[in-house]
């Protein structure tokens, strides 16, 4: 019997020990899991990680503890209200994938937050044992502590870089990278993950008797707070500054260390700084700026790269995106087709072809403009909710248990800022560290649970019975996606590397069983496949692949601009001319379109439009410019023989000022001192001479 005793005891510690394990995947290995073998390494393979947390805590709570979770998912209100908003949020957002125009694509994104439906409900039951809070915190602690040895290691190679690039930190992970330089992505979402594990620090010294572990509390506190502010990332200093005021607020609210009157003339005081504020800094300008952009207009003109230009741009591309598809959204997957449609452009990055954007960095207006409304609704609704429980924890609880609440509802409020400004729902961890909150509020909450025990039951047996179905799909989904991102990948690679028949080959791998249709910045496969048969000769099959490309991003001027191309060749000017328009109507001054046109003009000898077109906006198809580059050669020969032909229509009745004014505008036009034989023509009336030679054809670029 003793025996039996000591077997069952080693089973149960056994046991106890296995819940450790799916959190400490779950917190420790998925914030630094990655593979470089990815256009984008950090997001399908978090997912596909996700999936493996799923199942190893499904089976922590059904096979290995099951009497140590026993008490229901809905065990109280907070549960049925947070887990039924989020079902309903992703229910919605899965029926927009019917306006989807790439089912593919609308899928992962419908698997994505499936799992994080997943996540939600396994975490209330797990976090329905206080031990298991417990594991969670200290591991959140161990993580805050490699965040910091992994960020020292960064902050020690600043000095690799170049001066240049020093402002990008060692926190990008470069799109298309052979190698990951970091492990959040960039700045912004670094500091974003820094901001959601401060309250975790404050949260664990609280609960935690060790002085040791509460000292290592407090070292981490700081030392992510300085982290922070060191990225100097604006809008996340801005959040913890409005985290901690609201935290001294509801704190003085509930313990009253402060005079009323004191407590007046700090709320007075706040008010009146936040007036003077909006009226004396940048900030009012900025708005109105914001209110008087018009897309159209901007578009048209050579701008400074700034963030709040291309804010202003996503923003009110957006919206007008909401204003046409109000209800149900775009489709689920969509926004990076779709926002192209409004017009984008105005500075050199997107003229010259080679800026995409993924999202807008908005959460809000991201799900808005996707999914719609009814899929909105909900997302706000669990917010203000999760909001207001962890607000009941802090109002109704005395002490610490009181200050639990406090700093729940600050985590769950930083979130909500956060997607003021940023994406967080499409990075896996810190959505994760959000879900990590509601969780926690809904399993320490104690407000009434639903009246009837055998609704709960049959509420709570449908739930799992949904929950396995998504599991299943989502995960078969994730999985094939992870292998297909590989050959991606390649494809990608083989395409800056101009080997077309290794580009043909990945690409044809990658669209096997209709996974995988587009790279992370809305380029079809079908626009990879094509390229590859272009340049191996097959035009009239690649013209079949450009069109399958087309269907799927009609508003990509890259697409746009190759069938143009591709009609050139096959010296079908009139449809080159009606592509090549069309590119240029979503980006009026995109470089490689414009050359294009100035070559059918102007070997349709139509020169009066090949002038046009060099003289009323930069068609360089190159970013910088350099002399040994034959495409730069090129293009100079194309200025030189448009100018050439020009100034022979003209020169009976030219002067040499006529000359000098010529060339001053093309100097400018082009933003640059020197652009090579193209300006040096214009010296005077005999070096005009010297060019005026035999007829010269020129191909398209392609």
């Amino acid at each position: 019997m003793q025996h039996l005793n000591k077997t069952l005891k080693k089973i149960i510690e056994k046991r106890e020990s296995f819940s450790f394990f799916p959190m400490f995947a779950l917190v420790i290995l998925l914030p630094f899991f990655f593979d470089s073998q990815h256009l984008d390494p950090l997001v399908v393979s978090r997912i596909t990680f996700l999936v493996l947390v799923n199942l190893l805590l499904f089976f922590e709570i059904y096979f290995v503890n099951p009497v140590k979770y026993r008490s229901g998912i809905f065990n109280n209100k907070s549960s049925v209200y947070l887990i039924v908003l989020f079902s309903i949020y992703v229910g919605m957002s899965i029926l927009s994938i019917r306006n989807s125009r790439v089912f593919s694509e609308g899928l992962l994104e419908a698997s994505r937050l499936s799992q994080y439906l997943i996540l939600l409900v396994l975490l209330t039951k797990y976090f329905s044992s206080e031990t298991s809070i417990k594991i969670f915190l200290k591991l959140s602690q161990v993580l805050s502590v490699l965040l910091i040895i992994v960020s020292l290691y960064q902050f020690s190679r600043l000095g690799e870089l170049q001066a240049e690039n020093k402002a990008l930190h060692y926190f990008f992970a470069t799109y298309g990278g052979e190698s990951v330089e970091a492990f959040f992505g960039n700045p912004n979402l670094y500091s974003f993950c820094l901001l959601l594990l401060l309250p975790f620090s404050v949260l664990f010294y609280f609960q935690e008797k060790s002085r040791k572990w509460r000292c290592l509390s407090v070292v981490n506190l700081i030392t992510l707070t300085l982290f922070l502010l060191y990225t100097f990332t604006i809008s996340a200093i801005i959040i913890l500054f409005i985290s901690v005021f609201v935290s001294f607020l509801l704190y003085n609210y509930k313990f009253g260390i402060l005079r009323p009157r004191l407590t007046k003339l700090i709320y007075l005081v706040s008010l009146l700084g936040i007036v003077i504020l909006y009226f004396t800094s940048p900030i009012k300008s900025g708005i109105e700026k914001i209110y008087q952009f018009e897309t159209r207009e901007a578009i048209k003109q050579e701008n400074i790269q700034t963030n709040v230009f291309e804010r202003t741009l996503i923003l009110k591309n957006t919206l007008e995106m909401i204003k046409d598809n109000p209800i149900f959204g775009v489709g689920l997957g969509d926004w990076r087709i779709e926002f192209q449609k409004y017009g984008v452009g105005g500075y050199s990055e997107i003229n010259f072809g080679s800026q995409k954007y993924q999202r807008p960095h908005n959460d809000y207006l991201f799900i808005f403009s996707e999914s719609g409304f009814f899929a909105l609704l909900p997302y706000l609704l669990l917010i203000i909710l999760s909001l207001f429980f962890s607000w009941d924890i802090f109002v109704s609880r005395r002490n610490e248990e009181s200050l639990i609440g406090l700093i729940l509802f600050i985590g769950v409020l930083i979130y909500a800022l956060i997607s003021l400004f940023s994406y967080p729902k499409e990075r896996v961890f810190i959505t994760v560290l959000f879900i990590i909150y509601l969780s926690i509020i809904t399993s320490i909450s104690k407000s009434a649970g639903v009246n009837k025990k055998n609704s709960n039951k049959i509420l709570s047996v449908f739930l799992l019975s949904g929950i396995c179905i998504l599991f299943f799909v989502s995960s078969f989904w994730i999985s094939a996606r992870y292998v297909q991102e590989r050959h991606m990948f390649n494809a990608f690679h083989a395409r800056l590397k101009s080997n077309w028949k290794s580009l043909g080959i990945e690409t044809t791998r990658a669209m096997e069983k209709n996974i995988l249709s587009m790279d992370p910045l809305g380029m079809p496969l079908n626009w990879y496949k094509a390229t590859s048969l272009f340049h191996s000769g097959q035009i009239d099959k690649s013209l079949d692949f450009y069109k399958k490309a087309e269907l799927e991003n009609p508003y990509h001027i890259n697409i746009l601009s190759d069938i143009g191309s591709v009609y050139a060749t096959k010296e079908d000017f009139v449809k080159a001319e009606e592509y090549y328009k069309k590119s240029l109507e979503i980006t009026p001054l995109f470089g490689i379109a414009r050359f294009n046109l100035a070559v059918i003009y102007y070997n349709s000898g139509e020169i009066d439009k090949a002038f046009n077109i060099i003289m009323n906006g930069n068609i360089s198809i190159l970013k910088n410019p350099n002399s040994k580059d034959p495409e730069y050669k090129l293009q100079n020969a194309v200025f030189v023989a448009i100018m050439r032909k020009k100034l022979e229509s003209i020169i009976p009745n030219i002067k040499d000022q006529d000359l000098i004014k010529l060339k001053t505008d093309l100097v400018e036009i082009n933003r640059c001192e020197d652009f090579g034989p193209a300006t040096k023509i214009m010296g005077s009336l005999e070096k005009v001479k010297k060019y005026l030679r035999r007829k010269i054809t020129f191909r398209v670029m392609s």
